[in-house]
């Protein structure tokens, strides 16, 4: 409901027009009116005076010609009482009075024949008139008239005059109040149609008088048809937006699947490189391994009579630096398929705190193979704030500028150039990651379209034009910026800046326990559908912990049921019971084992278990898995 004030209002304002009008007009005549009355009631007043004295005169002649002495006395007494008269006189033609009443002056002069005069006298109204009779002789009739009485109607006049106009302003204002409210009504009724539609309200159309055959109902009729096509228009309008909005959807949906594909593309150029980058550690691993075996034989036999002093030392070193080389060899090969894994999976883009280190090794871990037949790798890594990130979409930057560097640098050519992967805290507090090569740079004119889709200054058939582009859209996705620098035949640099991740309470961590070598009293349940791998974990923590290895869910259940765990070491992917459904099922029968579980996992192929293990906030260790981290989880609290 709309408020009407008197400043706003319709209906005050003609209440205040037709006020102002009426004083208008009537002020002028209360203000001259008063003093043009006193000529007109001194002219009227003497017209009266004088028409009462006439009338008496025709009446005095036949005393005045009689000489009646008593008749004229009781015509003036009459007189004075009928008209209020404050003396009379009736004078003979030589100018002697015939008769008096209430004692009028002594020096009353008769007047010439025909003559009439008004006269003011000693505060009286003096009117005297000549009296004819038959014998033409004139007498005078005087009249003394008192001034206040005759005064007393022209205020009377006055008075009522003003009361009048007060009664004419009143009615004025009433009149327009009337008109106001009858006019303003359907102007108040549509503005308050108005609010309500503004506000969402669209069946306030149905309050307006469209019926009305004025002017009114004229305006209630164009304002519905108005709001007939308003929301027409809104109509239309709805159906545009909702499909703008599907189409921005399938935008997204669109660069989403760009963004995977030009990773996919990226692994897929490097495979060649990724599978010479697994092959070599492999190959030194099992050469390890097979001198190990051929090793132990003669080992375990009992010292010969002919043996070397110290050859069986000496074989026992060799044996432990071949484990240790064949364990460095599965540390690299564990980083490049947890690259692998990265790259490949699809992802939802959700972010999470991480080092920017961690994506740039998995990056590094991908292009080895592509940069070492080019260049030098050279790592310098020094103190960054965590940011806020995917860590899949931020290694895919990092790849697209490690591929982008090693495809300026040409072949055969590794001595003379390198390519530095870099990491520093920049001067305002964001993470700063650099990819630096020696390569031929960039031309100045080609600098402006580095970020334009499709643009490439590669050969055809190498690369798609669109690394940089989706690479620029993910940093500025994450409110960074990517900066280049570059120089015609001495390379080029490019910088990734990154805002720091908000400051959040970290807890603080208790120190690790160190491991309980021998003692054997925590119990270990291993849970893994390859048979092999919970013999490895029996062998490798057999002498610090008690250690039984289940091949299935469904036998962990069972063993659960007769025996006591401190730890269960879960695999999340299981063909009969997934990792996922045995937590569920432990949480329903015994609660407290199932707080303690962690789980492992060498790759998360369904969504579900997917959605699991992104939402698990428990221990999540990824094989081939380090057996000191998982001596430091389960072993026994100092």
């Amino acid at each position: 409901m709309a408020t009407w004030s008197f400043s706003t209002s319709l209906r005050a304002r003609l209440v205040v027009f037709v006020g102002l009008l009426v004083v208008a007009l009537a002020a002028p005549l209360l203000v001259l009116l008063p003093a043009k009355m006193d000529g007109l009631s001194q002219r009227w007043a003497d017209r009266r005076l004088i028409g009462i004295a006439r009338l008496q005169a025709a009446r005095a002649w036949i005393a005045l010609d009689t000489d009646d002495q008593v008749e004229a006395e009781a015509l003036l007494r009459n007189l004075g009482s009928a008209h209020g008269v404050l003396w009379a006189a009736l004078l003979r033609p030589d100018g002697s009075p015939l008769a008096r009443w209430n004692d009028p002056p002594g020096d009353l002069v008769p007047f010439h024949p025909g003559e009439e005069r008004v006269e003011h006298q000693g505060g009286a109204i003096v009117v005297r008139v000549p009296v004819r009779g038959r014998t033409e002789q004139n007498g005078t009739l005087a009249l003394a008239f008192d001034p206040a009485e005759l005064r007393a109607r022209p205020r009377e006049t006055l008075l009522w005059m003003t009361t009048g106009a007060g009664l004419a302003l009143l009615i004025g204002i009433a009149a327009a109040y009337l008109i106001g409210t009858i006019v303003a009504r359907p102007l108040r009724q549509a503005t308050d149609v108005a609010e309500r539609i503004a506000s969402g309200d669209f069946t306030a159309s149905n309050d307006l008088q469209t019926s009305r055959r004025d002017e009114a109902g004229a305006l209630a009729r164009a304002f519905e048809s108005m709001l007939a096509r308003l929301y027409e228009q809104q109509l239309v309008l709805a159906r545009k937006n909702a499909q703008l909005g599907e189409q921005l959807a399938e935008l997204r949906r669109t660069q989403e699947q760009l963004v995977v594909a030009d990773r996919r593309v990226s692994v897929g150029r490097l495979a060649a490189g990724v599978a010479h980058e697994v092959n070599n550690p492999l190959a030194y691993v099992r050469a390890n391994l097979e001198f190990i075996a051929s090793s132990l034989t003669p080992l375990v036999q009992p010292r010969a009579a002919g043996d070397e002093p110290g050859g069986r030392e000496d074989s026992l070193e060799r044996v432990k630096q071949a484990l240790a080389e064949a364990c460095q060899g599965a540390d690299r090969i564990r980083q490049i398929v947890h690259g692998l894994k990265s790259f490949s999976r699809d992802d939802d883009g959700r972010r999470e705190r991480l080092h920017v280190t961690t994506p740039l090794e998995a990056a590094i871990a991908m292009a080895a193979g592509e940069i070492r037949q080019r260049a030098r790798l050279v790592r310098l890594f020094g103190e960054t704030p965590p940011v806020d990130a995917s860590e899949v979409r931020l290694a895919q930057v990092f790849l697209n500028l490690l591929i982008n560097a090693a495809d300026a640098l040409p072949e055969g050519a590794s001595d003379r150039h390198t390519v530095t992967a870099s990491t520093r805290t920049g001067t305002d507090g964001s993470a700063v990651v650099e990819v630096q090569d020696t390569g031929s740079g960039i031309a100045p004119e080609n600098r402006e379209k580095l970020f334009q889709a499709f643009f490439t200054t590669k050969p055809a058939g190498v690369g798609t034009g669109l690394g940089l582009s989706i690479s620029q859209g993910i940093v500025r996705a994450l409110g960074g910026r990517i900066e280049v620098e570059s120089e015609v035949g001495r390379g080029s640099t490019f910088r990734v800046i990154l805002p720091p991740a908000p400051e959040t309470a970290v807890p603080a961590e208790k120190p690790a326990a160190p491991p309980a070598r021998g003692c054997g009293t925590t119990s270990l349940l291993v849970v893994d559908d390859e048979a092999l791998v919970g013999k490895a974990f029996e062998r490798a923590l057999g002498s610090e912990f008690r250690v039984v290895t289940a091949t299935s869910a469904s036998s962990a259940l069972a063993r659960l049921a007769t025996d006591r765990f401190q730890h269960v070491l879960c695999d999340l992917a299981m063909p009969d019971m997934s990792g996922p459904m045995f937590h569920a099922e432990l949480k329903r029968r015994w609660p407290a084992i199932a707080d303690r579980v962690i789980f492992m996992t060498g790759g998360a192929f369904t969504p579900a278990i997917q959605s699991f293990a992104a939402t698990w906030t428990g221990a999540l260790l990824q094989k081939p898995v380090d057996m000191d981290h998982l001596r430091r989880l389960i072993a026994p609290e100092a």
